[in-house]
């Protein structure tokens, strides 16, 4: 059920809030009258969250959906003959940008690279209003030309060669979320749906500024989402961070155990191996700990430590579970891989060589939260009997 929520919600229900916008007249007028709004709304709270997250994409992004959208409910109206080819215009340049921006790496928003592209998606919007007005039947001849029978086709008017972009557009982002299931990756995917929806024009009075103030909303709810991700999430491990266990310790209930944990002798791991290996320790610790038991949530502390919450237990009750986690750790072992794997087969075959074992240990520290102290408090005495562990031998468990 999770994993639904995450693949679905929020962007799911603001489709599904633009559907029923664009079916229902009652509710079309309204939406039609405060999407200008909505729309100026989503395009500063984007530029915003941009620059203070260093989200250079989603500025661009945003600016783009709102300079289409201006420009098609506003200015494309007063243009006659020319408004098929604005349409057009428009239909196959804003996937494409949108897949440019995509691809782009991450430079920030007031970057001197992040400023080069703004200027470079303004240029971009400046030549199609240009071509727009002097150069309307060319492009309509080009762009608005048949691919396949018409007939296929007549439930749309979206022109032919704008839809092949649209598909090849929905295909990579599609692949995109499915590489990296991130929140930035799945808003790139629905905010293309909610284009196609604007681009379609379902109800020609309105409607398409609707679809892409949505459209920019997807966006804007996945910088907020990717930040908090980045905030309460530890992206190595997968494990909530420790701003998450900062806020956990504030709310297990009456009865609760908090366990500290660190991986023994990791520095010289990482000297010995390197940091790559490390991270494979770390990795392959944060996999236990997922594993505890009991009412038992893992975080990633900092470093090489961890912290385990277990609300509603006792120490007493908590202590089984942490004592096999001990156990687990110590008896599990993994292939060094010092160098990554050959993406085309040797043409000769090598002697194969054992890749070296790694073995690791922990020691675990932890301490009783009844009510009588602060979740500092008791975080810190956890604290205290992991160093207790540490100094008298490590690989074990300490009150």
């Amino acid at each position: 059920m999770r994993t639904a929520s995450r693949f679905l919600l929020p962007d799911s229900l603001l489709i599904a809030g633009g559907v029923a916008v664009t079916f229902t007249p009652s509710l079309r007028a309204t939406a039609t009258g405060v999407a200008p709004t909505v729309l100026a709304v989503a395009l500063a709270a984007g530029a915003l969250l941009g620059v203070r997250f260093r989200r250079g994409r989603v500025v661009l992004l945003v600016a783009m959906l709102a300079l289409t959208a201006f420009a098609l409910s506003s200015w494309v109206p007063l243009l006659g003959e020319g408004a098929r080819a604005a349409v057009a215009l428009a239909a196959t340049l804003l996937p494409l940008t949108m897949m440019v921006v995509a691809l782009l790496p991450e430079r920030g928003a007031l970057t001197s690279a992040g400023l080069i592209r703004l200027a470079g998606i303004g240029t971009v919007f400046l030549g199609a209003a240009a071509l727009t007005a002097w150069a309307a039947e060319p492009v309509v001849k080009v762009l608005d030309a048949w691919l396949l029978h018409p007939d296929a086709f007549a439930w749309t008017p979206i022109p032919q060669p704008a839809l092949a972009v649209l598909a090849v557009a929905l295909v990579l982002f599609a692949a995109l979320w499915l590489r990296e299931p991130s929140a930035m990756a799945r808003g790139l995917f629905w905010s293309l749906i909610a284009v196609v929806a604007a681009l379609h024009e379902l109800v020609p009075t309105g409607a398409p500024l609707v679809w892409f103030a949505l459209a920019a909303l997807v966006l804007v709810f996945a910088v907020i989402e990717s930040s908090y991700a980045l905030a309460f999430h530890d992206p190595l491990t997968g494990l909530p961070a420790r701003r998450a266990l900062t806020e956990a310790l504030h709310q297990p209930g009456h009865h609760y155990t908090i366990a500290m944990i660190d991986v023994d002798h990791f520095k010289q791991c990482n000297d010995t191996w390197g940091h790559d290996v490390g991270d494979q320790v770390l990795k392959m610790v944060a996999s236990r700990l997922n594993s505890v038991g009991g009412t038992g949530h893992a975080f990633r502390y900092g470093g090489e430590e961890f912290a385990v919450l277990f609300p509603g237990l006792t120490a007493d009750l908590a202590l089984p579970y942490l004592e096999r986690l001990r156990a687990m750790v110590e008896e599990s072992s993994f292939a060094v891989r010092l160098r990554p794997r050959p993406t085309r087969k040797p043409a000769r075959r090598k002697t194969r060589k054992s890749s070296p074992q790694v073995n690791v240990t922990i020691s675990i520290g932890f301490a009783e939260g009844n009510g009588k102290w602060s979740p500092e408090a008791v975080l810190a005495a956890a604290d205290k009997a992991l160093y207790r562990a540490k100094a008298n031998g490590r690989n074990r468990i300490e009150a």
